[in-house]
């Protein structure tokens, strides 16, 4: 797993409040080369000296919608309403007035907005304690083939950040994170991200699969060496165990004849290993005929892998001579 730890710098706009920080954690617990869905674990904390409340359109999550799509997510924060944009869309906040404008985002960008109603902020804001991780949320996304395929690909997840008509003052306060404890539910709407991009308010999640690619390669065998043997081989080496389904069937060959049929065999290639063999029993008879083979299939990937070559022949060279026959020989007067 992977733990990732970066903060957003906050400015107050509306009110002579000092500004907030706060630290996201993101740990990846699952990814699924199949569905190419990818989720987290996230959490946010307080990294000042008093505990707040986090209210409002609170945390927005962006990401970027050519690389992936929102799948689902839970909260422990106010019920969250997941809703992707390319623009936000006007909203009227009963503690706003005259703050009505065009609020812009950043071009094929989407976000997530966690959103409550900032007209009883003690009843219905959450108080974080400072220097404490709030539980955790989840999150999945589903991304594209081209990250699976490219393990350099990143997601690029971004907190609060966005584009705003000026001046800032008359953009929504409704894209509000913070209200400090203090506060009272007519003053909201005070701090905004300062969209500064150097200042450590994204991330780059690295979606890596079992590097995606199971294969089987074909094999010849002579048919008195007793069995064949193949191999079921991914790029490189993973963490984690992979499987895969294997399943034989008749071509030329015929079980039992030919061969013993393997049926719904679960393979294994252990983690840190990039191979495993499956053996298969070869009847050695004595019937002299042409060359024959049988197929095998793989199926069922576990979900860190995918299959990038699921077919393979196993050939069988005959060992049998052919019989000579020959006249009989009749002897007599």
């Amino acid at each position: 797993m992977k733990n990732i730890f970066f903060s957003l710098s906050l400015f107050f706009v509306v009110l002579n409040l000092n500004a907030q920080n706060y630290d996201v954690r993101f740990n990846r617990t699952s990814v699924n080369c199949q569905t190419r869905q990818v989720c987290y674990d996230v959490q946010i904390r307080p990294n000042g000296a008093t505990p707040f409340y986090l209210a409002g359109q609170n945390w927005r999550i962006y990401w970027d919608a050519t690389k992936a799509t929102f799948v689902s997510g839970t909260s422990a924060l106010p019920t969250p309403l997941y809703t992707p944009y390319t623009q936000v869309q006007l909203v009227q906040n009963a503690n706003a007035d005259g703050v009505n404008g065009t609020l812009n985002f950043e071009a094929n960008l989407s976000f997530l907005n966690y959103y409550m109603d900032l007209n009883n902020t003690v009843s219905g804001g959450i108080l974080l304690p400072a220097g404490q991780w709030t539980t955790t949320s989840n999150l999945c996304f589903t991304v594209t083939q081209a990250v699976i395929d490219n393990p350099n690909t990143c997601i690029e997840m971004v907190f609060g950040r966005e584009s705003r008509t000026a001046p800032y003052a008359t953009a929504y306060v409704e894209v509000s994170r913070w209200l400090s404890a203090g506060v009272t539910t007519n003053s909201t709407g005070v701090l905004y991200d300062d969209m500064d991009a150097t200042d450590g308010d994204q991330a780059c999640f690295d979606v890596v699969c079992a590097i995606s690619g199971i294969s089987i390669a074909d094999v010849t065998v002579n048919e008195g060496v007793g069995n064949a043997t193949v191999q079921v081989c991914i790029p490189a080496a993973t963490t984690a165990p992979v499987t895969v389904t294997l399943n034989t069937s008749n071509g030329t060959a015929t079980t039992p004849q030919d061969y013993t049929a393997l049926s719904n065999v679960l393979v294994t290639i252990p983690a840190g290993q990039t191979c495993t063999s499956v053996t298969i029993p070869i009847t050695d008879d004595t019937i002299n005929e042409t060359g024959e083979s049988f197929n095998i299939t793989l199926t069922n990937p576990s979900a860190n892998a995918a299959i990038s070559d699921g077919s393979s022949t196993v050939s069988i060279i005959d060992n049998d001579a052919a019989c000579n026959a020959q006249a009989p020989v009749i002897s007599g007067n």
